[in-house]
Protein backbone atom coordinates (compact mmCIF):
# COMPACT_ATOMS: atom_id res chain seq x y z
CA UNK A 1 0.00 0.00 0.00
CA UNK A 2 1.49 3.31 -1.07
CA UNK A 3 1.73 6.34 1.17
CA UNK A 4 -0.56 8.24 -1.22
CA UNK A 5 -3.49 5.82 -0.82
CA UNK A 6 -5.16 7.81 1.97
CA UNK A 7 -5.24 11.20 0.18
CA UNK A 8 -6.32 9.54 -3.08
CA UNK A 9 -9.09 7.58 -1.37
CA UNK A 10 -10.26 10.74 0.40
CA UNK A 11 -10.31 12.73 -2.84
CA UNK A 12 -12.17 9.99 -4.70
CA UNK A 13 -14.66 9.80 -1.84
CA UNK A 14 -15.26 13.56 -2.11
CA UNK A 15 -15.66 13.38 -5.88
CA UNK A 16 -18.22 10.56 -5.57
CA UNK A 17 -20.39 12.89 -3.51
CA UNK A 18 -20.28 15.87 -5.86
CA UNK A 19 -22.32 16.70 -8.93
CA UNK A 20 -20.81 14.90 -11.96
CA UNK A 21 -21.35 18.01 -14.08
CA UNK A 22 -18.77 19.80 -11.91
CA UNK A 23 -16.17 17.01 -11.86
CA UNK A 24 -13.51 19.07 -13.64
CA UNK A 25 -13.91 22.03 -11.26
CA UNK A 26 -13.78 19.84 -8.16
CA UNK A 27 -10.87 17.78 -9.51
CA UNK A 28 -8.85 20.95 -10.16
CA UNK A 29 -9.67 22.21 -6.66
CA UNK A 30 -8.53 18.98 -5.03
CA UNK A 31 -5.35 18.96 -7.13
CA UNK A 32 -4.65 22.51 -5.92
CA UNK A 33 -4.98 21.33 -2.33
CA UNK A 34 -2.54 18.53 -3.14
CA UNK A 35 -0.05 20.86 -4.83
CA UNK A 36 2.63 19.98 -2.24
CA UNK A 37 2.66 16.41 -3.55
CA UNK A 38 2.57 16.45 -7.35
CA UNK A 39 2.74 12.64 -7.52
CA UNK A 40 -0.54 12.36 -5.65
CA UNK A 41 -2.16 15.08 -7.76
CA UNK A 42 -0.98 13.35 -10.96
CA UNK A 43 -2.36 10.03 -9.73
CA UNK A 44 -5.69 11.68 -8.97
CA UNK A 45 -5.89 13.12 -12.51
CA UNK A 46 -5.11 9.66 -13.90
CA UNK A 47 -7.81 7.95 -11.86
CA UNK A 48 -10.70 10.36 -12.50
CA UNK A 49 -12.50 10.51 -15.83
CA UNK A 50 -13.66 14.00 -16.78
CA UNK A 51 -16.64 14.17 -19.18
CA UNK A 52 -15.83 15.35 -22.69
CA UNK A 53 -17.10 18.74 -23.77
CA UNK A 54 -18.57 19.58 -27.16
CA UNK A 55 -17.87 22.76 -29.13
CA UNK A 56 -19.79 24.25 -32.01
CA UNK A 57 -18.18 25.55 -35.20
CA UNK A 58 -20.03 28.71 -36.26
CA UNK A 59 -18.09 28.80 -39.53
CA UNK A 60 -19.25 25.29 -40.51
CA UNK A 61 -23.02 25.66 -40.07
CA UNK A 62 -22.84 24.97 -36.34
CA UNK A 63 -21.34 21.51 -36.69
CA UNK A 64 -20.24 20.06 -33.36
CA UNK A 65 -16.78 18.77 -32.41
CA UNK A 66 -15.12 17.38 -29.29
CA UNK A 67 -13.02 19.69 -27.14
CA UNK A 68 -10.03 17.61 -26.08
CA UNK A 69 -6.26 17.80 -25.58
CA UNK A 70 -5.59 16.66 -29.15
CA UNK A 71 -7.14 19.75 -30.72
CA UNK A 72 -6.27 22.26 -28.00
CA UNK A 73 -3.91 25.19 -28.27
CA UNK A 74 -3.84 27.28 -25.11
CA UNK A 75 -7.46 27.96 -24.19
CA UNK A 76 -8.72 27.41 -27.76
CA UNK A 77 -9.75 24.29 -29.64
CA UNK A 78 -9.40 23.67 -33.39
CA UNK A 79 -12.47 22.59 -35.30
CA UNK A 80 -11.90 19.75 -37.78
CA UNK A 81 -14.57 21.23 -40.02
CA UNK A 82 -13.16 24.72 -40.67
CA UNK A 83 -9.62 24.36 -39.24
CA UNK A 84 -10.37 27.48 -37.17
CA UNK A 85 -9.74 27.87 -33.43
CA UNK A 86 -12.58 28.68 -31.04
CA UNK A 87 -12.16 31.13 -29.44
CA UNK A 88 -9.67 32.58 -31.96
CA UNK A 89 -6.01 32.38 -30.97
CA UNK A 90 -4.07 35.52 -30.01
CA UNK A 91 -1.29 36.63 -32.35
CA UNK A 92 1.15 35.85 -29.51
CA UNK A 93 0.10 32.18 -29.63
CA UNK A 94 0.46 32.01 -33.42
CA UNK A 95 4.06 33.25 -33.42
CA UNK A 96 5.40 30.10 -31.81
Amino acid sequence: MSSSSTPIKSCLDILRRTDPRDTKKHLDGLATLLSNDTDVADELYQRVDVPLKVGEDDKADGRKFLLCEHNREGDSHRSPWSNEYFPPLDDANNNG
